[in-house]
């Protein structure tokens, strides 16, 4: 519940890996007890801070790359002054490869917002997903076909 999750990806002197997904946990704890249990000394340290979950609010994810400003510039007038709201591009994404994301803190679109950030896409190219949040959890979550 909202914590400051990691992948960690330790490298050892043989240049095999073991990836950990963690939370902020005390990185000396973990590569020691990874060298114990593999047996050999960690080479190289990487860590990959993840997005913040959000208590409430919206997330819109899986977002075509360059189509998350188009949605960002949609919406900028529309959420009220003082709103938190995040817009990553072109990050990594195992289901598309790059992709947009944008999360918007204490704060719903309105269906009438939902409908017009689907309008933005083309036919044929992928319609992102909404999810909805309230105390940590998806509580609704959008997820049109074409």
């Amino acid at each position: 519940m909202g914590d400051k999750r990691k992948d960690i990806e330790l490298v050892f002197v043989d240049d095999s890996k073991a990836n950990i997904d963690g939370t902020t946990a005390q990185l000396w704890y973990v590569i020691s007890r990874n060298e114990l249990m593999y047996n050999k000394k960690v080479k190289k340290v990487d860590v990959k801070q993840k997005v913040r979950a959000i208590e409430s609010g919206i997330v819109i994810d899986h977002i075509h790359l360059e189509y998350g400003e188009k949605i960002h510039e949609l919406l900028k007038d529309r959420i009220p002054k003082g709103t938190s709201r995040l817009l990553l591009e072109d990050v990594e994404s195992t289901k598309l490869g790059r992709k947009d994301l944008i999360k918007i803190y204490s704060y719903e679109i309105s269906d009438k917002d939902v409908k017009d950030i689907y309008s933005l896409f083309e036919h044929g190219v992928e319609k992102p997903t909404i999810s909805y949040i309230r105390e940590w959890d998806v509580y609704k979550k959008l997820k049109p076909i074409y």
